[in-house]
């Protein structure tokens, strides 16, 4: 009886449809369903076919709806959508604690950990008496509202805040510096955030001050036109040269490496301010400083080895490419994800290693290749790396003549003058540098010069 007033119904519960699914696509499968279910083949296969391509079109439509969304207004938010819809995870892992007992005892143990470098140690610092004759009387320099106005603007407004309670609360968080994290001691770093007023001032001074401070210009961190780039061809032109059979004789080049540890935290509050005072800043500035930092607590010359962990290290971001294939994204995204997460890579400091042998240099265009192989695209889709390490040299020793205080101008206005020599556009004169051996050859100056580059 109770069959017969109400009738079961077999319905197929769905979870969250796919975003690309629509209601001519869900129709299509419950006709092709029921001529599955009577038997009707012919007519099962065709509207099967017609509904895998109506499913794949959606798909393509909905991923280069999201691929051309904020690419250029939020990358962030770009790339962690491009990684969803590709499926890919990355590894999460961290430190697991069953308790909160267990919690605080690694808070205790970090706090150890990061007090240690200045554990037993108190600050000297110089009193004001010891540096005033040193120091400018007179006050650091204003800066107009456009300037504060300017800075403001450039504020990140999702950076935390810091101690001065805008909004009402201080971040002071470990993070893991490899992951996962095995050592408490030494995989972790604390991050101290500065208020946003602290960082407007610092950016403020800066501009104002700069002019005053009297820096070395073989100094490289923390300075205008200086990179990672200038100091290792700095350092490595030296070696090239001292080691070269040319007129001044063969030398030999003995290099110390010093890592310290801890560097930053080990910094000597005296010695900064004392440094401070013979650069000759304004008794205000230095007082500021003395106010910021009083109470703080805290084998072979070979490229084999180098191309090889480039490379490596290279192809292990090589699956963000097949991820993206295989989820069928558009070749935009896949293109993307390569021209910022593995050319990169490739291309770290190019203009200090850029003269490799043709077997070294066919070794990083293999990577590229393989690259745009699993992208879809040809080959010659995008400009050999050779062409751009010849272009980020060229921009290199730009940077050198552009700027006559520049360590290396007047080595690259007078580098082992001969009787031949090339002749710029401009008129200016350069004398081709003379190379005793192959390995001069290749570095930086040389090989800038020689192949035209100004």
């Amino acid at each position: 009886m109770l069959v017969e007033a109400i009738p079961v119904r077999t319905v197929r519960a769905h979870c969250t449809d796919k975003p690309w699914m629509t209601p001519n696509i869900k129709a299509l499968i419950k006709a092709r369903q029921r001529t599955y279910t009577k038997g009707e083949t012919p007519k099962y296969k065709s509207l099967h076919a017609k509904v895998t391509k109506l499913i794949s079109n959606a798909k393509a439509m909905y991923y280069k709806s999201k691929a051309e969304g904020s690419h250029q207004s939020n990358p962030a938010k770009w790339y962690k959508t491009m990684y969803k819809l590709a499926a890919a995870t990355e590894n999460q892992q961290s430190l697991s604690s069953p308790d909160h007992a267990d919690l605080m005892e690694i808070a205790d143990r970090l706090q150890r950990s990061f007090t240690k470098p200045w554990l037993g140690i108190q600050p000297d610092l110089p009193r004001l008496q010891a540096v005033e004759h040193l120091l400018k009387d007179s006050h650091p320099p204003l800066p107009s509202i456009g300037q504060v106005k300017t800075v403001l603007k450039h504020l990140n407004s999702r950076k935390a805040t810091g101690s001065d309670n805008i909004p009402a609360w201080c971040l002071k968080r470990p993070i893991p510096k490899i992951r996962p994290p095995t050592d408490l001691d030494s995989d972790f770093h604390q991050v101290s955030v500065l208020p946003q007023l602290a960082k407007v001032i610092e950016k403020l001074q800066l501009q104002l001050n700069k002019s005053s401070f009297k820096i070395k210009t073989n100094q490289h961190a923390f300075t205008s036109g200086h990179s990672t780039v200038s100091a290792l061809t700095s350092i490595s032109q030296n070696w090239f040269d001292s080691t070269d059979n040319s007129s001044t004789g063969r030398q030999g080049v003995h290099a110390l490496f010093v890592d310290f540890r801890k560097a930053f935290d080990f910094v000597d509050h005296k010695i900064l301010l004392d440094k401070l005072a013979d650069m000759n800043v304004t008794r205000s500035f230095w007082l500021w400083m003395m106010s910021f930092l009083e109470g703080r607590t805290q084998q072979d010359l070979k490229w084999n080895k180098h191309v090889e962990e480039t490379t490596r290290k290279a192809a292990k971001n090589l699956y963000c490419l097949r991820e993206c294939r295989r989820a069928n994204l558009p070749v935009e995204v896949g293109l993307t994800t390569y021209l910022t997460k593995i050319r990169p890579i490739l291309e770290y400091c190019s203009p200090v290693w850029g003269g490799l042998p043709r077997y070294l240099k066919d070794e990083l265009e293999r990577v590229q290749k393989r690259s745009l192989r699993i992208i879809g695209l040809p080959h010659g889709y995008l400009p050999t790396l050779e062409e751009r390490r010849i272009e980020a040299t060229s921009r290199e020793l730009d940077t050198i003549l552009g700027d006559p205080s520049h360590i290396f101008y007047q080595r690259t206005m007078e580098h082992n003058k001969h009787n031949y020599n090339l002749r710029r556009r401009d008129g200016i004169v350069q004398y081709a540098p003379f190379s005793g051996t192959e390995r001069h050859r290749n570095s930086f100056i040389p090989r800038a010069m020689r192949k035209g580059l100004h």
